[in-house]
């Protein structure tokens, strides 16, 4: 039995299917990079993990990254915390004591660690809902600076007439943790600022120089052996 050839309405039928073929891959091809453009653009935009801090003075605002229930480095700096309104002082340490405690119960904000260098705090903190975190920071930086300065609420603190002199330096500086090491490292971070309000800013750098080469004989093993 012969084959039958195939005809012209045959050919122009296959062809067509083919493009309609080439067409769906071409389409399915566009979607899979478009997704990987949008998924590119979510890992860059949350690249950062530190936002804030005095280098971000005059600069425009950015998100800040924040990754619910992991630890994060806290930073609240003030250049105008000298004299009376240290945070080392008996009266100013129970307000920052207090005010952390009251407002990281309302906010759902867990603390396991704070170190007060007299200038600055260091606080190493966790949040179930990035809101959460907002308010948080929002009440203490507020509460802290109008308590220290018994400034009335409603009113300008008394370093506040000029933009220039407001109680904080710049945005809060905060960090996520993402690593057990980088947790061990605050940890250190947090007993050399102990130590520095303690013994001075020599005694710290000692600390911090030889608990960072422990870290890393730790992590990568002791190279001089």
């Amino acid at each position: 039995m012969k084959q039958k050839q195939p005809t012209l309405f045959d050919y122009q039928e296959t062809l067509l299917s083919n493009r309609k073929a080439e067409a769906n891959s071409s389409k399915k091809k566009q979607k899979s990079k478009s997704k990987r453009k949008t998924l590119s653009k979510e890992e860059k935009k949350y690249s950062r993990t530190t936002h804030g801090g005095e280098e971000s003075q005059g600069r425009r605002k950015e998100y800040r990254p924040l990754a619910e229930n992991k630890w994060h480095h806290l930073t609240l700096k003030s250049e105008k915390a000298k004299g009376p309104w240290s945070f080392l002082t008996p009266k100013n340490q129970a307000i920052i004591r207090d005010t952390l405690k009251e407002k990281s119960k309302k906010w759902g904000v867990k603390i396991a660690e704070v170190a007060n260098v007299g200038n600055h705090l260091h606080i190493k903190l966790k949040f179930k809902y990035r809101k959460g975190f907002q308010n948080f920071l929002r009440a203490v930086t507020s509460l802290i600076a109008r308590k220290i300065t018994n400034a009335k609420k409603g009113t300008p603190l008394p370093t506040q007439k000029h933009k220039q002199n407001k109680f904080w330096q710049g945005l809060a500086f905060t960090r996520v943790l993402k690593t057990s090491y980088e947790v061990l490292q605050l940890k250190g971070y947090f007993k050399a600022n102990r130590i520095q309000a303690a013994k001075g800013e020599n005694a710290r750098e000692e600390f911090l120089n030889a608990f960072n080469d422990w870290i890393r004989k730790m992590r990568y093993g002791d190279s001089s052996a």
